[in-house]
């Protein structure tokens, strides 16, 4: 027994560097090629000890001006479907969380049992309805369809947030004369702000970085970074790999240091909804 533990205590470090080199190399390979002249980029053995240059972003301005009004497009669609979300999930959490009937019960799993389907499936009835509707090809089509994507799941961690406020504060507001909607404005929405916030980082994330959708609904007029990202591969012109190394470190950029700006809402909003007061 003994010899087991020491075995582990040996072998955690171990794997656990392993699994960081393993999680972190293509992260450390895509900066350091951002800062490398085209040619040094696949080179092998790698060099991890190079004069960098910016001659890849210079040329992602040059050729790909667009790239920069994608990001722009990304954020606006990221932020609106993140607000969205949460003004549609926080009354749906909290009525989750508060009441107690079977048709409630019903519609909370029947909206995680929607959760299950693959977005390719639904966008085929979705798409002649949106295009007749007029939201095709504009933000408010991505923003809708991020939401009704993320809203079920949101509902459910909202309420898993909720569950952790005492209903004696709401029976103390009710006393006090305070409605059904004052009670979840100043009572509720208060002691949940780190779920509602760490609820609202992941839907930017994913919207952030989401494909597939934007590739059906928009690509004109609303065009998101993944979507300029992929014409970059065009294989007509032949991939210029350091204009794009140096887009994709210009995405991924922003969202790192937006994680890294809320890290400490995130990691409570996780705490919160992980214990059971």
């Amino acid at each position: 027994m003994y010899q087991r533990t020491r075995i582990f205590k040996t072998l955690r470090p171990i794997v656990l560097i392993a699994l960081l080199i393993w999680t972190c190399f293509p992260v450390l390979f895509l900066f350091m090629s951002t800062f490398k002249v085209p040619k040094e980029i696949f080179k092998f053995p790698p060099t991890f000890i190079f004069k960098p240059t910016l001659v890849n972003f210079q040329e992602l301005v040059q050729r790909w001006p667009i790239f920069f009004k994608s990001l722009s497009h990304s954020a606006i669609v990221a932020v609106g479907a993140s607000v969205l979300t949460i003004l549609l999930a926080t009354p749906a959490g909290y009525a989750l969380s508060r009441y107690r009937n079977r048709f409630l019960e019903g519609s909370a799993f029947f909206m995680l049992a929607i959760r299950m389907y693959p977005p390719i499936v639904l966008t085929i009835p979705l798409f002649p309805a949106l295009s007749k509707a007029g939201l095709v090809d504009s933000f408010w089509v991505l923003i809708l369809l991020y939401c009704s994507f993320f809203v079920s799941l949101s509902s459910w961690l909202m309420k898993t947030y909720m569950d952790e406020v005492p209903l004696e504060l709401e029976e103390a507001a009710i006393i006090d004369g305070a409605n059904a909607f004052q009670r979840v404005v100043k009572v509720i929405i208060p002691l949940s702000i780190h779920g509602i916030i760490a609820t609202a980082i992941f839907v930017i994330i994913f919207a952030w970085k989401e494909y597939m959708l934007a590739y059906i609904f928009v690509g004109t007029n609303v065009r998101t970074a993944p979507l300029t990202l992929y014409e970059m591969l065009s294989p007509i012109e032949g991939v210029s790999w350091g204009p794009l190394f140096a887009a994709s470190t210009t995405q991924l950029v922003p969202i790192l240091a937006f994680i890294w700006f809320v890290q400490a809402y995130l990691v409570e909003g996780l705490k919160t909804g992980a214990v059971k007061g």
